[in-house]
């Protein structure tokens, strides 16, 4: 139930980012039994974010869309949320507030994991 509440609470979140930075729809793929939506933005939010996951929604920018590093740190972060539910919004943020972005536990997990596709 929380893995179902959390995918469609940030689908409607994802809805309005997407408005918010004009990005577009590029593909869909499965992951881990995962439908995941890319869209590719020429600038996303935060300014200097490559990638961001919401959800089941993939958002990439345009000078990054095709690196697969960075499609598998963010494929990663559909894994966490898939595992975790809404815990996935608690504990990143929390671990964010304490840490810092480099130093964020599910950040620093995306990352061991963006070196090739893992299945969750």
């Amino acid at each position: 139930m929380s893995r179902k509440l959390f995918f469609a609470l940030m689908d409607s979140v994802a809805f309005f980012y997407r408005l918010f930075t004009g990005a577009t729809y590029l593909y869909d793929l499965v992951y881990s039994g995962v439908i995941v939506r890319v869209y590719v933005a020429k600038r996303l939010f935060p300014g200097w974010a490559a990638g961001l996951t919401l959800g089941r929604n993939i958002f990439l920018i345009q000078s990054e869309y095709s690196n697969p590093y960075l499609l598998n740190h963010e494929l990663w972060h559909v894994c966490q949320g898939k595992r975790l539910g809404l815990l996935f919004l608690w504990k990143y943020l929390i671990s964010w507030a304490r840490s810092g972005y480099m130093m964020d536990e599910l950040e620093v997990d995306a990352r061991k994991h963006a070196d090739r596709r893992y299945e969750c």
